[in-house]
């Protein structure tokens, strides 16, 4: 099968800063290179570093293709592998509002419900 990458970022306001993105973005580059999927979430501080990698501008060179990713002047050539897909995963009140309407409209839409199919009080009658 497909291999299947997930990272996540932290929730704690104090790793929000340049180190924490950093360190996803160091741990991201093989990742990107290879024929995987990426599911990233809750890395929401990351996100505009990756708008040439959600864009797809990329810098091609024969048969290999290259993304800039990083914070400000500090940018580095990633290598991004024609099999590499990327999954971001975050819920409906995080996209829609902290998300800028550019990030929202990189990305294919899908909305998932996590109720349980039988109520509590019907778990009885299932077994």
């Amino acid at each position: 099968g497909r291999k299947v990458e997930v990272l996540c970022g932290s929730g704690f306001a104090g790793d929000q800063g340049i180190d924490a993105t950093h360190k996803l973005i160091r741990r991201m580059k093989p990742i990107v290179g290879s024929n995987t999927t990426l599911v990233l979430t809750n890395a929401r501080g990351a996100y505009e570093t990756l708008y040439d990698l959600f864009n797809k501008y990329y810098t091609v060179d024969g048969e290999r293709r290259y993304v800039d990713v990083g914070l400000g002047h500090t940018r580095v050539k990633c290598r991004v592998d024609h099999g590499f897909s990327l999954l971001l995963l975050a819920t409906y009140e995080e996209a829609y509002n902290y998300f800028p309407p550019p990030l929202l409209n990189r990305f294919e839409k899908h909305r998932f419900f996590t109720q349980p199919p039988v109520d509590r009080d019907d778990e009885p009658l299932c077994r």
